[in-house]
C-alpha cells in the first residue's frame, strides 16, 4: 500500500492515457485501411478540423475540463472517505 497526492495520480493517469492513445492506439487506427481518406482515422484531417471550428474546440475543451472535474472528485472522495462511497456515487453518473 502506497500513499499518492490524488492531483499525482490523476495526472499519471492523463498522461497515461495520452501516451496510450496518441503514441499506441492512433497510430495503429491510422495504419488500418479505411474510409476517412484511406485511413481507419485520420490524425491530420482531424486536427485540422478541430483548428477551423472554434465551437468544436470549444466542446473539446468543456469536455476535457469536466473531466477532469470528475476524475478530481472521485480520487478526492476516495482519499477522504472510501472507496465504497466512490462506488455508491458512481451509481448516480
Amino acid at each position: 500500500d502506497m500513499d499518492c497526492p490524488p492531483l499525482l495520480l490523476i495526472g499519471t493517469e492523463g498522461a497515461f492515457g495520452f501516451v496510450l492513445c496518441g503514441l499506441v492506439l492512433y497510430p495503429i487506427a491510422y495504419a488500418m485501411p479505411g474510409v476517412d481518406h484511406g485511413h481507419y482515422e485520420d490524425p491530420f484531417n482531424t486536427l485540422h478540423k478541430i483548428s477551423h471550428n472554434m465551437t468544436l474546440l470549444g466542446f473539446i475543451a468543456c469536455y476535457t475540463s469536466l473531466i477532469f472535474v470528475l476524475n478530481s472528485l472521485s480520487i478526492v472522495i476516495t482519499y477522504m472517505l472510501s472507496s465504497v462511497w466512490h462506488a455508491i456515487l458512481d451509481n448516480f453518473r
